[in-house]
């Protein structure tokens, strides 16, 4: 589906939250029942099922009769969502034209407010041609429903992640600025892609450079997996860039050396057909495959053995371990599943943690969306406000200008007419200067700044939600362990060891649920920490923003006080002399 970002302009505060409480309402439902979306959604008077009408005409949302009565998001949906959280942020300000596509994402230009060009890429997993993947991958055997909007949303997360890493480490590739949900915001690369590139002037440097890119990557603990043609991006100075990420593995995968083999062979290909390049083989003349020298190519584990846990500081850095597994599901097409009972056990927990409760999670639901909704008013504040000044600035320009037309038009110089006409001119005049003198930008910049700290705020917030779960995860994960432990030790003695293993499995079952317990008091602990910082964030930034905000007010509505009371009262000088001056104020 076409992106139309002109629709946004059509769409109120109440559609975004009917979205966005569809949205919250797909985290357990694969349909979201109207009742629900009301209820999340909390409009007054029954407004959800107008909305509901009004978001059905744009297509952003899409209405299921088949099993269930009840409403989910389309990607066009989901794309205004991001859209509008970005635009909020203030990362980008507008949406120009499409400059990609590709399998499983689009790519668009946006620009920043002082005219910078960026690149927004949209993960769309899921298109029609790749519908099989659905019935053919087993990428989340553990849920009941299944969310392309999801598998786009570990994508897009991942990309940035991996962007952001291998950037700090000096890597060549675009620079991350931001993500939101499947939309990620990084830097336009300007080149072209290597596909489209038919001569190089040193086609031997630029291969080499490629091969040790992947070399490199494989040295600090990770695959790229999709590393060809498509996604090297060079330009006129013949300077690489790698892009596309969501497909990474680490070296510690049990197919990363398979991939590692696929994406050098992929470069050899690409060289030896487009340019000619010849490398060290020996053809078998009965069969005519080529087998190349060992000695050629890079070798996978000489060059892993030492390699550096860049894998595993991406897992710390926001795109959690069980992300990572169901991606690489969808990455494979399927995973043969573990027979071990411990294996098993873990895969409960994620299908339990997935299920949370409905009517405990309305509340949560809520809170985040008045988060965004705070957000939201500030800054419609902040721009009402400065479309306050500017539109009596526009105003008094054109009267002026009209008047210049319309009294003068036979005169080069205005104040050589009459008395009264050039009263009139200098009434005006005087009327633009007094609205010159006005403070805007400075009450502008104190609405600015308070919008500052409430985003703290919710970025703060939004952090402490994030530890939460992670809590609440270890605390189930920590309490399924216990009980499968009691159950054990129901069955078997402290010391008693069954017939075929060598250790008691009560004293190994116990080793591990204290190595939970001890975990997740651990993340309860970093949650009590984060629910703190949040409370003296919220104080601080309060306290400091709203003195500086009312000040700022004040003194704009003082010195406007003077300006309009300065310009009244010549009107009255004038309204003394011709009461029809009065019809020209607004």
């Amino acid at each position: 589906m076409k992106l139309d970002v002109n629709v946004l302009r059509y769409l109120s505060k109440d559609d975004f939250r009917v979205l966005t409480a569809v949205e919250m309402g797909m985290r357990n439902h694969e349909i979201v029942p109207s009742e629900l979306v009301d209820r999340i959604a909390g409009l007054k008077h029954g407004g959800t099922y107008k909305v509901l009408k009004n978001l059905l005409k744009y297509k952003l949302l899409h209405h299921d009769r088949s099993k269930y009565d009840g409403f989910r998001l389309t990607y066009l949906g989901y794309d205004f969502l991001a859209i509008k959280t970005l635009v909020n942020r203030g990362v980008f300000t507008g949406v120009g034209r499409q400059i990609g596509v590709g399998k499983e994402s689009d790519i668009f230009e946006v620009a920043q407010e002082d005219g910078t060009i960026l690149a927004m890429k949209l993960h769309r997993l899921g298109r029609t041609s790749f519908r099989a993947v659905k019935s053919k991958r087993d990428y989340l055997r553990h849920r009941s429903s299944f969310s392309w909007l999801y598998l786009s949303r570990l994508a897009a997360l991942k990309e940035f992640a991996f962007m952001k890493a291998l950037e700090e480490h000096d890597f060549p590739v675009p620079k991350a600025i931001d993500c939101n949900r499947h939309c990620v915001i990084m830097s336009l690369v300007q080149g072209y892609p290597m596909v489209q590139v038919k001569q190089l002037q040193n086609p031997e440097t630029i291969f080499e450079k490629i091969i040790g890119i992947v070399v490199r990557l494989a040295e600090h603990g990770l695959i790229h997996c999709d590393f060809n043609e498509f996604n090297i991006m060079i330009d006129d100075e013949e300077k690489i860039t790698m892009i596309d990420f969501p497909q990474m593995v680490s070296v510690s995968h049990q197919n990363a050396q398979m991939y590692f083999d696929r994406d050098i062979e992929c470069i050899f290909k690409f060289f030896r057909k487009r340019f000619n390049m010849s490398f060290q083989e020996d053809r078998d003349d009965e069969t005519t495959e080529v087998e190349v020298d060992e000695n050629s190519r890079p070798s996978f584990y000489d060059i892993t053995k030492d390699a550096n846990a860049l894998d595993r500081e991406l897992e710390a850095s926001g795109f959690t371990k069980k992300e990572q597994n169901d991606l690489d599901k969808f990455i494979e097409g399927g995973m043969e599943k573990n027979k071990d009972s411990d294996e098993d056990d873990e895969s409960d927990d994620e299908e339990e943690t997935v299920e949370s409760n409905e009517e405990g999670n309305l509340s949560e639901m809520r809170s985040l969306q008045l988060q965004e909704e705070l957000e939201l008013e500030i800054q419609q504040w902040h721009h009402s406000f400065c479309n306050l000044v500017k539109a009596q600035r526009d105003y008094i320009q054109s009267l002026t200008g009209w008047l210049r037309l319309s009294l003068f038009q036979f005169s080069k110089n205005p104040l050589a007419r009459s008395n009264y006409e050039s009263k009139i001119y200098s009434f005006c005049e005087e009327w633009h200067l007094a609205i010159d003198r006005i403070p805007d930008k400075v009450a502008s910049e104190g609405i600015n700044s308070f919008l500052t700290a409430v985003h703290g705020i919710v970025a703060q917030q939004a952090e402490e939600h994030k530890q939460k779960k992670r809590s609440d995860s270890m605390l189930k994960d920590f309490e399924k362990k216990a009980a499968s432990l009691r159950g054990l030790e129901s069955k078997y003695s402290p010391y008693s060891v069954p017939e075929g293993r060598k250790k008691n499995p009560v004293i190994e079952k116990r080793a591990k649920v204290e190595f939970l317990k001890g975990k997740a008091e651990e993340e309860k602990s970093k949650h009590e920490k984060a629910v703190s910082v949040t409370r003296a964030m919220t104080l601080n930034n309060l306290q400091m923003g709203f003195p500086h905000v009312f000040q700022a007010m004040v003194g704009f509505s003082s010195v406007c006080m003077q300006a309009f009371e300065s310009v009244y009262n010549q009107a009255k000088c004038i309204g003394e002399e011709q009461e029809e001056v009065k019809r020209l104020l607004p």
